[in-house]
This record gives C-alpha cells, structure tokens and sequence, in this order.
C-alpha cells in the first residue's frame, strides 16, 4: 500500500532547483517535458492531456516535489500519475523507507514485484530499481489522507463530480540512482479503460485482483497480464534513462489507456 516516509540519504551536494520546470496546480499539460520540478527528470507524458490535481512541495533537509496529475474523461476518472521527485542530488544514493516499492509494501504480495535495489553503508553508492504492480479496491476520501497532495486532488475530483473508480491498477516505481530518487505511481482505472467491472469498498486481500484470487477471474487476469508485460517494458528503459539524465517515457502506457 502507498505510503510516506522519511527518505535518508548519505551526503546532498546541493540545491540545483534554477531553470527548473514547475507544474501548477490546475494547469493542464502534455507529451514531454523537460527539468520538471529538477534538471535530473525529463518526463513523456501517456497520450492525451493531464491535469494537475494535486501539488506539494516539502522544503527540508531533502526537498520534495509531490505531484498528482490526472486524465478525465467522460467525467470519469481513466488514470492518474503519482510523482515524487527529490530535488536535491546525492552523491552516494538514498536510503529507502521502511515500506516502499522496493520491499513490495511489507511484501502484500503484488501481482508483480521486483527489486534491484541495493542498500550500501559508508562511502558506497545504495541505488537500484524498483516496481510492483498491483490492483486497490478501497479508494476513498480517506485512503491516503496523510497525503496533502491526495486531499487537493479528491476536493478537485469532488468539485467535477467526478468519483473515484471501483478498483485502480497501479503501476508503482522507485528509481533510485547515485544523484536521484524518483518515484512514479501510475494508476489505471479498469472499468473505463479495458470494461472490467469491479466491486467497491473491498479489503485488499479479498480483491479479486489480489494475487492469491485473480486465477478465479480471467478477465482481470487476462488484464492484469497485459500491465505487467507493459510495466516492465517501461520499468527497464526508465531507470537507464534516470541514470542518463534522459527523458523516463510513461507513453508505455497509451496501450492500457482510451
């Protein structure tokens, strides 16, 4: 399950935030875009245009850019994009919190999970890579209200009387590099985008998307199979490109989106 915390880190260079590409909140945006938030992250936007939901930037000892863009359409929500971007490099990697991506949330047994991430002590650089996929079934007000950025985005929803879906598949990745640390949840909204009909308000492992029951439902397994085959495909060109300081292409998933 997504959550937040303290990201360590062993040694920040420094605040390199000049000619940086900021989003806004409201503003709607489209295909790529270059130093977004940092000149570490160049971003290729999924096909169609995405609106800014919700925005929250963290100044600390490690500043952060939290971003949620979103894609509606027949006043429905069809996906949603996630952004966390640290935007003051390292120079020997980041440490990650106790549950991320990168140890499956605890291990809640996603329907695809892998790490490379390796953690180092002293002077030696701790990065790798990072992806589950997963389906949530109990999407609500209150599901991620420790998120400020989430609580903007569900009054934006609310204020276009549009409500959230059934179910959400999320594509999560943690790239975590020697300078950066970049986190994407991509969220995909089955019923609008693939017609696959969910129940509402359902606990993650009673889900007929949970892992240990998705044999049980074809349609959703069928689909699920598609994400993943997609995500991976996506996962390994974005961390070489986050190392190269290249452009982490999301249109991977125009093949799940209308």
């Amino acid at each position: 399950m997504l959550k937040r915390s303290i990201v360590t880190f062993a040694i920040v260079l420094f605040s390199s935030n000049v000619f940086a590409f900021k989003f806004e909140k409201g503003e709607i945006y489209s295909g790529e875009l270059k130093k977004v938030e940092h000149y570490l992250y160049n971003l290729k936007l999924p096909k169609g245009e995405w609106e800014v939901l919700g925005l929250n930037r963290i100044l600390s000892h490690n500043n952060e850019s939290y971003i949620i863009l979103g894609q509606i359409k027949s006043n429905e929500l069809s996906a949603v994009i996630w952004l966390d971007f640290i935007t003051d490099p390292s120079e020997y990697g980041w440490y990650t919190p106790d549950s991320s991506t990168c140890n499956d949330w605890d291990n809640q047994k996603s329907n695809y999970h892998k790490s490379t991430y390796k953690k180092k002590l002293a002077n030696a650089v701790s990065k790798g890579a990072c992806i589950s996929v997963w389906a949530e079934n109990n999407l609500y007000k209150g599901t991620y209200d420790w998120s400020d950025e989430y609580v903007q985005a569900y009054k934006k929803l609310e204020s276009k009387n549009v409500d959230l879906p059934n179910a959400i598949v999320w594509i999560d990745q943690l790239l975590i590099t020697k300078e950066a640390y970049a986190t994407m949840y991509i969220g995909i909204n089955p019923k609008f985008n693939a017609d696959i009909t969910s129940d509402k308000r359902i606990d993650y492992t009673r889900s007929d998307w949970y892992s240990y029951n998705i044999e049980n439902y074809p349609d959703k397994k069928n689909y699920m199979e598609k994400v993943i085959k997609i995500a991976k495909e996506m996962h390994s060109q974005n961390y070489k490109a986050l190392e190269k300081r290249k452009v982490m292409d999301l249109s991977f998933i125009d093949r799940l989106i209308k």
